[in-house]
């Protein structure tokens, strides 16, 4: 796997046709590095700046999705945020059921974010 340590984010396209994210990165030494995520649910990015340098992308299980935002889904439900569910059991077994990951940006400068998706590749 490609290190992504240090890479400047250089722009990323969010595909809701394909259900895909795409970062377009640079390393230090000038080398083109891609980071996709594939079946995207749901996202959020904040303090997104000119020059968004990646520390880490850290992947967690579901669960942890659910127990993080619990405030945010607790708030968003009744808009179909991030897909319309009757209770928060429900959503646990939709994201079981479809293999869901939480992966979460964290930046040394800059923007920061995470994603839920069924895969992250670094290409």
């Amino acid at each position: 796997m490609k290190n992504i340590h240090d890479n400047i984010i250089l722009k990323y396209i969010i595909d809701f046709e394909e259900n895909k994210i795409t970062f377009y990165t640079k390393t230090e030494e000038g080398e083109k590095v891609n980071i996709v995520f594939e079946d995207m649910l749901v996202y959020f990015f904040e303090e997104q700046v000119k020059e968004n340098i990646i520390f880490d992308i850290e992947e967690s299980e579901y669960e942890e999705f659910i127990s993080d935002k619990s405030e945010m889904l607790k708030e968003k439900k009744d808009f179909g945020w991030p897909i319309v569910y009757e209770n928060i059991e429900k959503l646990n077994m939709f994201m079981k059921k479809n293999t869901y990951k939480y992966y979460t940006l964290i930046s040394s400068i800059g923007m920061n974010g995470w994603v839920v998706a069924k895969k992250m590749k670094i290409i």
